[in-house]
């Protein structure tokens, strides 16, 4: 029942997803309309299904919402994102409970260098897929995304030598994604 209401809540295929801006450029001269998010309350229901919202979650006061921080990298992972990353994790930043700050490398094949992808995910960082060419949108047909997405997993996993099983994460390409994508990720 409740899986077949979140498929109700989901767009058609070819609806772009990425953005929360009714428009956001695509090319000089171009633009892209992404007002497609909509969704029921009364058949999304929580756990399987929730609506996005601006109200706190869980009944929480402001003050007492946890706060969470989400650092991520994206692109090739090479020795311009060791430096950049260095001042960062060298400080051993830790919250409350005294875990230390972690990222998430959304990794594409070009411009990277596989061992220092190794060296992140072998000191706890995520390791997740970017594609192959970084050259999808959500214009690109199935057959493309799990050609770039299958593709990305498999390099990754053998030239970082990182086991399969252990990336699960995915970011599309300018956050362009659509029901292709989604469907190719699985």
């Amino acid at each position: 029942h409740a899986r077949d209401a979140r498929r109700a809540q989901q767009p058609p295929e070819d609806a772009p997803l990425g953005g929360s801006s009714t428009e956001a450029a695509d090319a000089p001269g171009r633009r892209l309309h992404h007002n497609t998010y909509s969704c029921d309350p009364a058949t999304c229901v929580a756990p399987d299904c929730l609506c996005a919202s601006l109200e706190n979650p869980g009944g929480f006061s402001r003050e007492d919402t946890p706060m969470f921080i989400v650092l991520t990298f994206d692109d090739g992972v090479n020795q311009d994102t060791l430096d950049a990353s260095a001042e960062l994790f060298g400080r051993h930043f830790t919250d409350a409970r005294g875990c230390e700050l972690k990222s998430t490398f959304y990794v594409s094949s070009w411009f990277t260098d596989w061992e220092k992808v190794h060296a992140f995910w072998a000191d706890g960082h995520e390791i997740a897929l970017h594609t192959i060419t970084h050259e999808t949108n959500y214009r690109s047909d199935y057959d493309r995304w799990f050609k770039e997405l299958e593709g990305s997993r498999l390099a990754t996993s053998r030239l970082a030598q990182i086991p399969e099983h252990h990336i699960t994460g995915s970011r599309s390409p300018f956050l362009e994604y659509s029901g292709r994508y989604m469907k190719a990720l699985h």
